[in-house]
């Protein structure tokens, strides 16, 4: 391979991160919008980004993970957002809500995070902390070697971690077709506007 496919291959790399972010945060703020600015919508979002996806080719879907969110400045308590277990039994989960974690997948190379943002601590963590929507590329160690993904957004260190069972949110309501079709269609006719697709 030649130095100039490798930049090609890089610069491609780089092009499809920036299409996939500008549509994983229209799909955010869209999901906001829809939902009163409600923030814990991982299940709704992720089925409606997913669809959004499969719309354009994108070979995706559905991934249950554990996503830890910690201010680089010490002094501030971070966010697990669905967190593995420890050992102990968990209580239920309140009506309508699940202790996971749901983002969306494409193939083995990257993890769109289109609610990461539900882990800030708006009255505790100064705006230099906050986080919003991710895309990241995923490697082997991530889905062979269950190492974490790790990124640095803003002034956080963010986390991905596989979670090992990959069910309980195909039951959810909000993974109910009637639920998230609306906030796909929506979506999906302005990422094509946008994006000029």
């Amino acid at each position: 391979m030649h130095n100039d496919d490798v930049d090609f291959i890089g610069l491609q790399s780089v092009l499809a991160s920036r299409r996939l972010q500008e549509i994983v945060s229209l799909t955010n703020a869209i999901s906001l919008e829809e939902n009163a600015s409600c923030r814990d919508t991982c299940i709704l979002t992720s089925y409606a980004l997913n669809n959004v996806l499969r719309r354009l080719g994108y070979n995706s879907y559905p991934l249950r993970v554990e996503a830890e969110v910690f201010p680089d400045d010490k002094s501030q308590v971070g966010t697990i957002l669905g967190g593995l277990p420890n050992g102990c039994r968990r209580e239920a989960a309140a009506p309508g809500m699940w202790h996971g974690h749901l983002v969306v997948a494409i193939a083995k190379s990257w993890l769109l995070d289109a609610t990461l943002d539900q882990a800030n601590k708006y009255t505790e963590w100064p705006s230099t902390a906050w986080v919003g929507p991710v895309v990241i590329q995923l490697g082997d160690p991530f889905w062979k070697e269950q190492k974490r993904a790790i990124i640095q957004v803003n002034e956080t260190s963010v986390s991905y971690r596989l979670y090992p069972r990959q069910n309980g949110f195909a039951c959810a309501g909000d993974a109910r077709r009637s639920h998230w079709e609306p906030l796909s269609d929506k979506t999906h006719n302005r990422v094509v506007i946008f994006l000029h697709l």
